[in-house]
């Protein structure tokens, strides 16, 4: 059969393109980026 190559190209990491610091302060409900992240949100 011979060498072959699959390529999967429809799956992607992200369903937006964004930064990532403005994506993660999305994903958690974050307003201020001054103070540390809770234990809880670190968790997440």
């Amino acid at each position: 059969m011979g060498l072959s190559l699959n390529l999967d190209v429809s799956a992607t990491s992200f369903y937006q393109s964004t930064n990532v610091v403005d994506y993660v302060m999305k994903l958690l409900n974050l307003r201020d980026t001054n103070r540390p992240l809770s234990d809880v949100d670190r968790i997440k």
